[in-house]
């Protein structure tokens, strides 16, 4: 708990000291893309569509995949972590509460799990990808729907799918000849 308050104040003083309405547009719009992973399953599906970007859609979907059970179905459950707003505390919230725990951020994570497959594409896809991931953390300390710890283990787990992901599509494409 204390940690939770401790985390609490720097939310609160970061909001305060950036706080306007280009950032709470650009927040909520930002935040929105990763509700339930659409965005990224919907890059995912395209990327299956063409034989030369099926290997990296697959990837993607992995990571996504192996992301959705690792934070939503194992740790958030089994950790439990109230959300910032649920400590009784009086916060400047724009946007709907979720329902379900905190840590890990799954915004976060499914980011960086698109963005760690993105590693096997283009360059600057997975710049883009990434410099999102990291655009998808800042929205979810901004909305204070999220621990900056809640930020952090969402980040590493995302990341850790991706690179599972990569892993066992490098494995499976060389088996077959063929390099991801």
């Amino acid at each position: 708990m204390a940690l939770n308050l401790f985390e609490l104040s720097l939310l609160q003083k970061m909001h305060e000291a950036l706080q306007c309405t280009l950032l709470d547009r650009l927040s909520v719009i930002v935040t929105y893309t990763g509700n339930v992973g659409a965005g990224f399953i919907l890059l995912a599906l395209v990327l299956l569509c063409f034989k030369r970007t099926r290997v990296l859609g697959a990837i993607m979907a992995t990571a996504l995949a192996l992301d959705g059970v690792l934070v939503n179905i194992c740790l958030k459950p089994m950790l439990a972590r109230v959300r910032p707003y649920d400590l009784g505390v009086e916060l400047y919230l724009i946007t709907a509460h979720p329902t379900d725990y905190s840590f890990p951020s799954g915004h976060t994570a499914v980011a960086f799990a698109a963005a760690t497959a993105m590693s096997k594409g283009p360059r600057k896809a997975y710049i883009a990808m990434l410099a999102y991931a990291v655009l998808m953390s800042f929205s979810r300390l901004y909305l204070m729907m999220h621990y900056p710890t809640d930020v952090l283990g969402g980040a590493v787990c995302g990341a850790l799918c991706g690179f599972l992901s990569v892993k066992i599509w490098k494995r499976l494409t060389t088996t077959k000849g063929a390099e991801p």
